[in-house]
């Protein structure tokens, strides 16, 4: 069969992060003082990539994460999240040849932030992790949300419920509903999943309830959260 010819893009940067536009056209990247979009511009023989916007600014940060709105359509099929390791939460908008800033949050997380995602189908809600604490953000609002204090390696939104997240806690998952009154209602499942720290997971994107999780113990498993009784533990 014909070879498949290899695309690529020299950013001249090391990149931690990158996320795609909700219909594929556009990737945003990250690193340390580097944060661009690139077009992707698909032709019967190749793909080309092309820089159509970038961050200036005097100030160095090293962004750890980065995060496309999902909703597509209007002003937030432009919009991007970022977290960065000096603790801000930045939102921008991709202009025409430059990446703007819209709001920053600062001081609102303790440690480095490490996760960062766009809710998917709510553009103004952002969920963010560090590893000193998870929190949802509402961006027409000035403080989060919903904030609670925990080492957190990452967390990532449902597909298929409303305002419930898994977070990857030390060696546990973590799921949690912001939907519910209280806290306690809110971090409704909690057990452990693997021996040593959790370092990542994802929800199955067509069967409710399913997770992935990898851990430092060199385990991949996967959970069906709906035979994990509340609170309790279970085989992956």
């Amino acid at each position: 069969g014909q070879q498949q010819q290899q695309q690529h893009v020299n950013v001249k940067k090391d990149i931690n992060a990158i996320d795609c536009d909700w219909d594929g056209g556009r990737a945003v990247i990250c690193g340390n003082d580097l944060l661009e979009v690139y077009r992707v511009n698909e032709e019967p023989e190749h793909a080309r990539f092309t820089l159509c916007s970038s961050l200036y600014s005097k100030k160095r940060v090293n962004w750890q994460d980065v995060s496309w709105s999902k909703v597509g359509g209007g002003d937030s099929a432009d919009v991007v999240a970022v977290g960065a390791a000096n603790t801000d939460v930045a939102i921008k908008k991709v202009a025409e040849a430059r990446i703007l800033n819209l709001q920053t949050y600062s001081n609102q997380m303790e440690r480095s932030v490490n996760s960062v995602q766009f809710h998917h189908s709510q553009k103004d809600i952002l969920l963010a992790a560090s590893q000193a604490e998870v929190a949802v953000f509402d961006l027409r609002v000035e403080r989060p949300v919903f904030h609670h204090k925990s080492v957190v390696k990452t967390a990532q939104w449902d597909p298929h419920h409303n305002l419930q997240f898994a977070a990857c806690v030390e060696n546990c998952l973590w799921i949690c509903d912001i939907a519910l009154a209280s806290q306690e209602e809110q971090l409704k499942k909690r057990f452990p999943a693997h021996n040593g720290p959790v370092v990542c997971c994802d929800w199955h994107p067509k069967r409710p309830g399913v997770i992935a999780s990898g851990g430092r113990d060199s385990y991949i498993k996967v959970w069906d959260l709906n035979t994990i009784a509340q609170n309790g533990g279970g085989g992956g």
